[in-house]
């Protein structure tokens, strides 16, 4: 560590950069992870509200929908099934909207209706399009709604921006690596001479090429740590503008400090051809 900490008094400029490179690198690709967490935690919430709501036709009697309400508790992947009448949904629009949203409507125009809680592993889009599709199949249901559209498009949201997500990890690996090789290779060819001393007097590489190696650690794990500790500044800022039950996961500051201390070494040691 000794020579590591002399080879880098001699560049310190050259080091630093390297170093904050590295960090504000790091710091873009917490920031995208960080907000790919938050928004995977809250697609599972709202999965967690996802139902099924099939729609009646006029005239079902109670038995008609208790039986409707039986056969669809036998259908795999449905937890709950809720039957509301005419006069429920009527109150439920009045609660929502007030009643003098309904006071022109003279006759009740909505249909009883059936609200289906599915189960844990059955909110993805092609499960509850099946159960949707099995639902409405049954005699006595008029339609059948999921909110599948916007499911989709929130599993495709979230599929692209982990697909940026690696894409930017590969790219910031791979520029950490670079710099560091950069770095380092100059570090060797400043002590060209004495590596060539240290041959002579019978030194194995492998020997040799450890300050090199620490040297390339050091850089990543300085890096990594830099960019950990800016994400976590610029959370604690943002914070109070955050929606609530965003979070920092731990993973990532911990997944910054190790893709920056793995292409660290890696850049140690590949910086020279030996």
């Amino acid at each position: 560590m000794r020579e590591v900490l002399f080879s880098l008094q001699g560049h310190p400029a050259r080091f630093l950069v390297s170093v904050l490179t590295i960090s504000l690198s790091l710091l873009l690709l917490g920031a995208f992870l960080c907000l790919t967490l938050n928004l995977k935690l809250a697609l599972q919430e709202l999965r967690a509200k996802v139902e099924v709501e099939a729609f009646l036709r006029d005239g079902v009697t109670p038995s008609q929908m208790e039986e409707l309400v039986q056969r669809v508790k036998g259908i795999e992947g449905v937890k709950e099934v809720i039957p509301v009448t005419k006069e429920e949904a009527l109150l439920d629009l009045q609660a929502e909207f007030g009643k003098e949203f309904t006071a022109d409507l003279g006759t009740n125009p909505l249909p009883p209706s059936l609200r289906i809680k599915l189960r844990k592993g059955w909110r993805t889009k092609g499960a509850v399009q099946s159960v949707a599709t099995r639902v409405g199949s049954l005699k006595g249901v008029e339609d059948v709604e999921y909110g599948g559209k916007w499911l989709e498009r929130l599993d495709r949201f979230v599929f692209h921006l982990l697909l940026l997500d690696i894409i930017l990890g590969v790219v910031i690996g791979l520029s950490t690596f670079m710099s560091v090789s950069n770095v380092v290779g100059r570090s060797f060819l400043d002590r060209y001479r004495e590596v060539e001393v240290m041959e002579l007097v019978g030194a194995t590489r492998k020997f040799i090429r450890r300050p090199f190696l620490y040297e390339g650690f050091f850089q990543g794990l300085l890096g990594g740590g830099m960019g950990a500790g800016f994400l976590y500044l610029l959370f604690l800022l943002l914070s109070p503008r955050l929606p609530s039950g965003a979070m920092l996961p731990p993973q990532v500051l911990g997944f910054q400090l190790g893709l920056g201390l793995v292409f660290g070494g890696l850049g140690g040691r590949f910086s020279f051809g030996w």
